[in-house]
Protein backbone atom coordinates (compact mmCIF):
# COMPACT_ATOMS: atom_id res chain seq x y z
CA UNK A 1 0.00 0.00 0.00
CA UNK A 2 1.01 3.97 -1.03
CA UNK A 3 0.83 6.71 1.40
CA UNK A 4 -0.98 9.34 0.15
CA UNK A 5 2.54 11.64 -0.87
CA UNK A 6 3.37 8.37 -2.56
CA UNK A 7 -0.11 8.16 -4.02
CA UNK A 8 -0.37 12.09 -5.07
CA UNK A 9 2.67 11.77 -6.53
CA UNK A 10 1.94 9.07 -9.35
CA UNK A 11 -1.46 11.22 -9.46
CA UNK A 12 0.55 14.36 -10.44
CA UNK A 13 2.54 12.42 -13.39
CA UNK A 14 -0.52 10.65 -14.47
CA UNK A 15 -1.77 14.03 -14.92
CA UNK A 16 1.33 15.83 -16.75
CA UNK A 17 2.67 12.71 -18.60
CA UNK A 18 4.06 14.44 -21.36
CA UNK A 19 6.82 16.91 -22.09
CA UNK A 20 6.80 17.59 -17.88
CA UNK A 21 9.29 18.06 -15.58
CA UNK A 22 8.22 17.11 -11.84
CA UNK A 23 10.29 18.00 -8.77
CA UNK A 24 10.01 15.76 -5.90
CA UNK A 25 10.83 17.39 -2.25
CA UNK A 26 11.51 15.03 0.15
CA UNK A 27 13.30 14.24 3.35
CA UNK A 28 15.32 10.84 4.30
CA UNK A 29 12.88 7.66 4.99
CA UNK A 30 9.61 8.27 3.71
CA UNK A 31 9.28 5.90 0.26
CA UNK A 32 10.25 8.36 -2.67
CA UNK A 33 12.28 5.82 -4.31
CA UNK A 34 9.83 3.17 -3.15
CA UNK A 35 7.31 5.35 -5.07
CA UNK A 36 9.38 5.91 -7.75
CA UNK A 37 10.18 2.44 -8.79
CA UNK A 38 5.94 1.18 -8.30
CA UNK A 39 5.19 3.87 -10.98
CA UNK A 40 8.76 2.50 -13.18
CA UNK A 41 6.94 -0.90 -12.73
CA UNK A 42 3.33 0.24 -13.40
CA UNK A 43 4.13 2.38 -16.66
CA UNK A 44 6.21 -0.56 -17.71
CA UNK A 45 3.46 -3.43 -17.60
CA UNK A 46 0.71 -1.52 -19.07
CA UNK A 47 2.66 0.49 -21.93
CA UNK A 48 4.17 -2.02 -24.32
CA UNK A 49 7.63 -1.22 -25.70
CA UNK A 50 7.69 1.90 -22.76
CA UNK A 51 11.37 2.44 -21.43
CA UNK A 52 12.06 3.93 -18.10
CA UNK A 53 15.77 5.25 -17.56
CA UNK A 54 16.61 5.61 -13.69
CA UNK A 55 19.46 8.15 -13.26
CA UNK A 56 21.47 7.76 -10.01
CA UNK A 57 24.21 9.35 -8.50
CA UNK A 58 27.06 6.66 -7.81
CA UNK A 59 27.12 2.96 -9.26
CA UNK A 60 26.25 1.82 -5.60
CA UNK A 61 23.25 3.63 -5.67
CA UNK A 62 22.19 2.35 -9.21
CA UNK A 63 23.12 -1.20 -7.92
CA UNK A 64 20.75 -0.71 -4.83
CA UNK A 65 17.98 0.51 -6.59
CA UNK A 66 18.10 -2.00 -9.37
CA UNK A 67 17.94 -4.98 -6.24
CA UNK A 68 15.18 -3.52 -4.90
CA UNK A 69 13.36 -3.64 -8.09
CA UNK A 70 14.90 -7.06 -8.79
CA UNK A 71 13.07 -8.20 -5.27
CA UNK A 72 9.64 -6.48 -6.22
CA UNK A 73 9.41 -7.89 -9.46
CA UNK A 74 10.38 -11.40 -7.95
CA UNK A 75 7.59 -14.05 -9.55
CA UNK A 76 5.79 -11.79 -11.68
CA UNK A 77 4.96 -13.31 -15.33
CA UNK A 78 5.38 -10.13 -17.42
CA UNK A 79 9.38 -10.41 -16.71
CA UNK A 80 11.74 -11.92 -19.85
CA UNK A 81 15.25 -11.05 -18.68
CA UNK A 82 16.79 -9.13 -15.65
CA UNK A 83 20.34 -8.33 -16.51
CA UNK A 84 22.57 -7.62 -13.25
CA UNK A 85 25.35 -7.14 -15.12
CA UNK A 86 23.90 -4.15 -16.90
CA UNK A 87 21.09 -3.10 -14.45
CA UNK A 88 17.85 -3.86 -16.81
CA UNK A 89 14.89 -5.49 -16.95
CA UNK A 90 13.05 -6.55 -19.96
CA UNK A 91 9.61 -6.89 -20.17
CA UNK A 92 7.59 -9.66 -22.16
CA UNK A 93 5.76 -6.57 -23.43
CA UNK A 94 8.83 -5.02 -25.07
CA UNK A 95 9.30 -2.89 -22.31
CA UNK A 96 12.44 -2.04 -20.85
CA UNK A 97 13.96 -0.34 -17.22
CA UNK A 98 17.44 0.62 -17.54
CA UNK A 99 19.59 1.89 -14.30
CA UNK A 100 22.43 4.12 -15.28
CA UNK A 101 25.08 6.11 -12.95
CA UNK A 102 26.27 9.02 -13.38
CA UNK A 103 29.30 8.14 -12.87
CA UNK A 104 29.32 6.45 -16.63
CA UNK A 105 28.78 9.85 -17.47
CA UNK A 106 30.98 8.59 -20.87
CA UNK A 107 28.14 5.94 -21.69
CA UNK A 108 24.88 8.18 -20.86
CA UNK A 109 24.59 9.71 -24.41
CA UNK A 110 22.76 8.31 -27.14
CA UNK A 111 19.70 6.61 -24.67
CA UNK A 112 15.95 7.65 -25.32
CA UNK A 113 12.85 7.16 -22.95
CA UNK A 114 9.14 7.97 -22.24
CA UNK A 115 10.37 8.39 -18.45
CA UNK A 116 13.40 9.73 -16.85
CA UNK A 117 13.52 10.11 -13.67
CA UNK A 118 16.72 11.41 -11.62
CA UNK A 119 17.41 10.35 -8.48
CA UNK A 120 19.00 11.81 -5.49
CA UNK A 121 19.16 14.39 -8.43
CA UNK A 122 20.66 17.20 -5.97
CA UNK A 123 23.86 15.16 -5.72
CA UNK A 124 24.22 14.80 -9.47
CA UNK A 125 26.26 17.37 -11.30
CA UNK A 126 24.10 19.81 -13.50
CA UNK A 127 25.71 19.22 -16.68
CA UNK A 128 25.43 15.50 -16.09
CA UNK A 129 21.54 16.08 -15.17
CA UNK A 130 21.03 18.21 -18.00
CA UNK A 131 22.44 15.87 -20.53
CA UNK A 132 20.12 13.21 -20.47
CA UNK A 133 17.16 15.60 -20.45
CA UNK A 134 17.40 14.96 -24.25
CA UNK A 135 16.13 11.28 -23.65
CA UNK A 136 12.75 12.22 -23.95
CA UNK A 137 12.83 15.02 -26.63
CA UNK A 138 11.72 12.38 -29.35
CA UNK A 139 8.91 10.62 -27.23
CA UNK A 140 7.55 13.52 -25.40
CA UNK A 141 7.73 11.73 -22.23
CA UNK A 142 8.34 13.42 -18.50
CA UNK A 143 11.18 13.80 -16.33
CA UNK A 144 11.14 13.19 -12.27
CA UNK A 145 13.45 15.12 -10.60
CA UNK A 146 14.04 13.29 -7.08
CA UNK A 147 15.85 14.37 -4.36
CA UNK A 148 16.37 15.27 -0.40
CA UNK A 149 17.83 18.81 -0.80
CA UNK A 150 21.06 20.76 -0.45
CA UNK A 151 22.04 24.04 -0.62
CA UNK A 152 20.03 27.01 -2.68
CA UNK A 153 21.95 27.27 -5.75
CA UNK A 154 20.91 27.64 -8.88
CA UNK A 155 23.64 25.61 -10.04
CA UNK A 156 22.54 22.52 -8.51
CA UNK A 157 20.19 20.49 -10.85
CA UNK A 158 18.00 19.68 -7.95
CA UNK A 159 17.26 23.33 -6.63
CA UNK A 160 16.87 25.01 -10.47
CA UNK A 161 14.10 22.98 -11.44
CA UNK A 162 12.78 23.22 -7.71
CA UNK A 163 12.88 27.35 -8.54
CA UNK A 164 11.27 26.18 -11.80
CA UNK A 165 8.37 24.76 -10.04
CA UNK A 166 7.70 27.53 -7.72
CA UNK A 167 8.16 29.65 -10.50
CA UNK A 168 5.44 28.14 -12.28
CA UNK A 169 7.78 28.15 -15.02
CA UNK A 170 5.50 26.03 -18.02
CA UNK A 171 5.53 22.26 -17.83
CA UNK A 172 7.33 22.65 -14.36
CA UNK A 173 5.70 21.12 -11.33
CA UNK A 174 6.44 20.09 -7.41
CA UNK A 175 4.98 17.86 -4.90
CA UNK A 176 6.79 18.40 -1.16
CA UNK A 177 6.62 15.32 0.85
CA UNK A 178 7.69 17.87 3.95
CA UNK A 179 4.14 19.34 3.84
CA UNK A 180 2.72 15.53 4.65
CA UNK A 181 2.32 14.20 8.11
CA UNK A 182 5.04 11.46 7.29
CA UNK A 183 5.19 10.29 11.14
CA UNK A 184 4.18 6.96 9.84
CA UNK A 185 7.51 6.59 8.30
CA UNK A 186 9.65 8.89 10.81
CA UNK A 187 8.01 9.61 13.69
CA UNK A 188 8.76 12.24 16.08
CA UNK A 189 10.28 10.48 19.19
CA UNK A 190 13.43 9.44 16.26
CA UNK A 191 13.06 12.99 14.79
CA UNK A 192 14.07 14.47 18.17
CA UNK A 193 16.86 12.06 18.57
CA UNK A 194 18.56 13.02 15.46
CA UNK A 195 18.27 16.51 16.51
CA UNK A 196 19.66 15.64 19.61
CA UNK A 197 22.31 13.82 17.59
CA UNK A 198 22.90 15.33 14.11
CA UNK A 199 25.08 18.11 13.27
CA UNK A 200 22.04 20.83 12.75
CA UNK A 201 22.72 21.23 8.77
CA UNK A 202 22.48 17.29 8.11
CA UNK A 203 19.34 17.78 10.51
CA UNK A 204 17.83 20.18 8.53
CA UNK A 205 18.99 18.71 4.81
CA UNK A 206 17.80 15.04 5.73
CA UNK A 207 15.15 14.99 8.05
CA UNK A 208 13.46 18.48 7.42
CA UNK A 209 13.97 17.95 4.18
CA UNK A 210 15.02 21.69 3.64
CA UNK A 211 17.34 23.63 1.99
CA UNK A 212 20.39 25.20 3.29
CA UNK A 213 21.70 28.74 1.97
CA UNK A 214 23.98 29.03 -1.17
CA UNK A 215 27.35 27.34 0.01
CA UNK A 216 29.77 30.25 0.04
CA UNK A 217 33.57 29.24 -1.08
Amino acid sequence: PLHQWQRDLIKLYDENKKNSIITVLAQRQVGKSYALMILALRESINNPYFTTIILTPSYTLGRKFFNDLSKAIKGLPNIRNCNSSYFEITFTNGSVIKIRSAEQRANLRGETCSLLIIDESAFIPLEVGLETFNYTNSTNGSIILSSTPKFKDENNLFYKFYKSAIDREEGCYLIDFTKYDTSAMLDEKKKELYKRKMPFNIYQNEVLGQFLEEKRS
